[in-house]
């Protein structure tokens, strides 16, 4: 069976994702590359056209009447009301190939219990900069210690790797604890800390510090942050204890 990589972006994120996909079939022709989404047909005539990628479109979920009109959490609901058809997509695929790696947008995290529960490894697509990221897999911490809602606390929150940033200047996603955006940030985050290794846009002359944190696990104090480095020489899914390799992607460019 020929090795595949299963590429899953939310359909916002095609562009930049397909970009990706190019830079992986140039890098590793050996190694096919499918585009799973849940993007219209439309999208798929953008990607049909790369005749090194393949396409799979997932059969459209019923969205319920009372489902959100919250962007942000609609960015992650649709997903996850696809996730059965995922799960088959993924089966069938695996009948045929060997998934190497399943690599997931940051708002397709609820495909994580799918792909995991399938033993396939996974890895998370972040277009953010390495201090972004460490401020986000610290996130979990900052909900331990920071016992009531960031938008209500008005001061500086100390994050390995990074200056001290105030409350206010985090993403008002994170604002309240009790509200869906947040749930699905800290469930996003949690998972992040378990996949495989994280695609991220870092840069080590520009973010030594943040780069340094993440590869020492100082932002999950309480286990092992996975690989997030720039491009490097081993491949996802290789045999060098689960790690993989990583390359730099921000919305439509890859470095």
């Amino acid at each position: 069976m020929e090795d595949t990589i299963i590429l899953y972006p939310c359909e916002d994120h095609i562009n930049s994702m397909l970009v990706l996909a190019n830079f992986i079939t140039k890098h590793h022709p050996s190694i096919s590359v499918t585009i799973v989404t849940t993007a219209p047909d439309s999208a798929g005539a953008l990607i049909s056209g790369e005749s090194s990628i393949k396409f799979h479109r997932l059969t459209a979920a019923k969205l319920p009447p009372t489902l959100t009109i919250n962007p942000i959490e609609l960015f992650f609901e649709i997903p996850r009301l696809h996730n059965p058809n995922l799960r088959q997509a993924l089966e069938e695929i695996s009948q045929k190939s060997n998934i190497r790696a399943f690599v997931i947008d940051f708002f397709c995290n609820s495909s994580f219990e799918v792909s995991t529960s399938l033993n396939i490894p996974t890895y998370f697509y972040a277009s953010v900069g390495a201090f972004s990221l460490c401020n986000f897999i610290y996130f979990p911490t900052i909900d331990e210690i920071i016992p009531r809602d960031i938008g209500d606390f008005d001061d500086f929150i100390e994050v390995p790797g990074c200056p001290p940033v105030h409350s206010s200047d985090f993403p008002k996603g994170m604002f309240f604890r009790k509200s869906n955006t947040y749930k699905h940030f800290l469930c996003t985050a949690k998972n992040m800390r378990k996949s495989n290794g994280i695609v991220v846009d870092a840069f080590d002359a520009l973010e030594f510090r943040a780069k340094e944190a993440l590869s020492n696990g100082l932002c999950n104090p309480d286990g092992k942050t996975p690989p997030a480095e720039g491009g490097g020489d081993e491949d996802f899914g290789g045999d060098g204890g689960g790690e993989g390799w990583f390359v730099g992607g921000c919305f439509g460019k890859v470095y």
